[in-house]
């Protein structure tokens, strides 16, 4: 199953940006959609479309913003990446436009197969309902991070505040007869995100087998545990910390399909010289190497550009000496990988190949047990089951390091610090510090950004194109 994954740039219903600042009203397709939707493996390969598209989306600068504007990494004073770090945006700003358009060209594809699937499928029943499934998810992950970068108060519980546009139908194009769509609120599009989690959980297998092949599905491919885990994920990020943690450990419970990499460098293997494909057990959800062949514009080569951002010295401090993590997973020196380091800087080597054919993680197991951890210190104090999870993944990295117990600390945000703590250590590079920092009420690596331009501003253009019925963002 994992061949219709591989590349297949399939006839695509993305919305495309016209010259004439309009978006075009339908691309001209070679397939019309009763053929498209009608037989099971035409319907696979445009849901591999849809995985594609939120792969574009997700491991570009939308990926990699959640780190250059927290104190992980640094840059030198280049343009772009300061406009992120100050909070300077504008709302015409390019890339701006950029994320939100692939985003929604993700959403877009997504909405095609939930929409037609039951309409013209003729297949297996239990396999149309899995594609759907699927394609859920893939709009509500594409949800989730619209709704982190520019949902007003959506990662500090203002749940009245401005969402986003909830499109839930394939869209052709702008009509001046159309009823356009306002943003709705935060919670409505939190609502919507957790419909189709659960919906999605109900209807994906619980794994697609244990052939190499299928595991490489069961970690590119959405499975019960996908669902669940970003259902944890998103009930986090609401302050929802009861079902963050229940979902959490429905996640933790799999043990036959996840589990710790005992070795942290199988999870990032050198690929400087031979590729390597495997994904170990602790991946929930990834993007494989063959996604990540966009040309430049990938997350390890557009992140780590050595000349222009590299890794804060003050973070790599805030590690144990005898950490791991600090040997395997930070490169120093003069080169590495044929890409130039500026002298005495650091870059990760969580992503080594010099041409970005890297596995990227989406979702993984260290990233649940740290939220059950931390959500059960919210619930419940201090307690034994948030330290042992604490423990398991440290000492992954610290092997020799003595257990913490539950006199070490003096109260449940003590806990809770020291978990955040390790969650920020453990998932350096992808993409969670900046939405960890927002909905903890911490500064980013400006302090003076303000609150309303820790969120991005809704592209201009879509505003004048909506004429005003999609309102701009506070502050800008």
């Amino acid at each position: 199953m994992i061949k219709a994954f591989k590349f297949l740039i399939f006839t695509s219903w993305v919305v495309m940006l016209g010259c004439d600042n309009k978006l075009d009203i339908k691309p001209e397709d070679t397939l019309v959609e009763t053929d498209v939707f009608a037989e099971e493996a035409l319907a696979e390969r445009a849901l591999g479309e849809a995985y594609l598209q939120l792969a574009r989306a997700s491991v570009n600068t939308t990926f990699t913003l959640a780190d250059f504007t927290t104190d992980i990494t640094e840059s030198n004073d280049n343009e772009f990446f300061n406009k992120f770090i100050d909070g300077n945006l504008r709302p015409q700003d390019e890339t701006i436009a950029d994320f939100w358009l692939s985003y929604y060209s993700a959403i877009n594809s997504a909405n095609g197969l939930i929409t037609n699937i039951p309409r013209f499928g003729t297949y297996d029943q239990e396999i149309q309902s899995q594609h759907v499934g699927e394609a859920k998810f893939v709009r509500a992950f594409a949800y989730l991070k619209l709704l982190c970068l520019y949902g007003e108060g959506a990662l500090t519980k203002n749940m009245a505040g401005m969402g986003l546009p909830l499109q839930l139908t394939p869209f052709a194009g702008y009509n001046e007869d159309d009823e356009l769509l306002p943003r709705s609120t935060v919670q409505q599009v939190y609502d919507q995100i957790i419909k189709d989690l659960k919906e999605a959980a109900e209807a994906v297998p619980q794994s697609y087998g244990t052939s190499s092949s299928a595991n490489l599905d069961n970690r590119t491919r959405v499975t019960k545990g996908g669902a669940h885990a970003l259902l944890s994920r998103t009930y986090l990020y609401m302050g929802d910390f009861e079902e963050a943690a229940d979902y959490a450990q429905l996640v933790i419970d799999q043990v036959d399909t996840y589990e710790l990499t005992q070795d942290i460098t199988e999870l990032f293997p050198d690929n400087t010289e031979v590729i390597e494909t495997n994904m170990t057990k602790e991946y929930i959800l990834g993007y494989p190497f063959s996604f990540n062949q966009m040309g430049s514009n990938n997350v390890s080569f557009s992140y780590y550009f050595k000349l222009s951002l590299w890794v804060d010295e003050n973070f790599v401090n805030a590690y144990p000496p005898e950490d791991l993590r600090i040997a395997t997973l930070i490169f120093e020196g003069d080169t590495e990988n044929n890409q130039h380091i500026v002298e005495g800087r650091r870059t990760t080597a969580k992503y080594s190949h010099p041409f970005g054919r890297d596995n990227v993680p989406m979702i993984r197991l260290a990233e649940v047990m740290l939220t059950r951890a931390e959500a059960l210190a919210r619930t419940g104090g201090v307690n034994q089951e948030s330290i042992h999870l604490l423990n398991t993944v440290h000492q992954r990295s610290n092997p020799t390091a003595d257990d913490l117990v539950m006199g070490d600390f003096a109260d449940s945000q003590q806990l809770i610090d020291e978990i955040l703590r390790e969650r920020k250590l453990e998932l350096a590079f992808e993409g969670h510090a900046r939405y960890d920092l927002m909905r903890t009420d911490q500064p980013l690596r400006n302090p003076n950004v303000s609150q309303d331009h820790k969120i991005l501003p809704i592209p201009q253009l879509d505003i004048d194109i909506s004429k005003g019925v999609i309102k701009q963002n506070p502050g800008y």
